[in-house]
């Protein structure tokens, strides 16, 4: 297995589109929350580059097969150290499904922290959907821990 993580590229955006078009729907069939991905993936997209996201791609021999993105953050929470509050966020994390458990996410992960760490982030998060059971296996394999938990509750409308 020959992977390579590379640097986005503007030539990239139907690749991406493509990405955050799978993730969201993936995420749609695991949660009523999310809206159908052709509703929000150009959106979405136009979102990272607004916040001048740190975005990488996976390449298996040359061929896209997932991506990663994030940047860094300052929460608002004055409860917080600031050393708490200033993070790397990682706001997506995406493998095709055939190329899943090769540890192509891993690899990911490892590419978006070094970057992150070097404009200044001493701390990672990241968040998952609670029914996300690979997707929170794989980010306590790179190091993660819970944090903070949200919890939900429908009221009666």
């Amino acid at each position: 297995m020959n992977v390579t993580i590379r640097p986005h590229r503007p030539g990239d955006s139907e690749v991406l589109r493509g990405f955050i078009h799978a993730l969201q729907e993936a995420e749609r069939a695991m949660h009523p929350s999310r809206l159908p991905a052709d509703a929000v993936t150009e959106a979405y997209e136009r979102s990272l580059g607004d916040r001048n996201a740190e975005i990488l791609i996976a390449e298996l021999d040359s061929a896209p097969v997932g991506f990663v993105a994030g940047w860094l953050e300052v929460d608002d929470d004055p409860l917080q150290t600031m050393t708490w509050r200033r993070h790397g966020w990682i706001s997506d994390l995406f493998v095709a499904p055939p190329y899943r458990g090769r540890g192509i996410a891993q690899e990911l992960l490892g590419a978006l922290s070094d970057r992150l760490q070097a404009q200044g982030a001493t701390r990672l998060r990241i968040c998952a959907l609670a029914v996300n059971a690979p997707s929170i296996a794989a980010f306590r394999r790179f190091g993660f821990t819970p944090f903070e938990i949200t919890f939900d509750k429908p009221l009666r409308t």
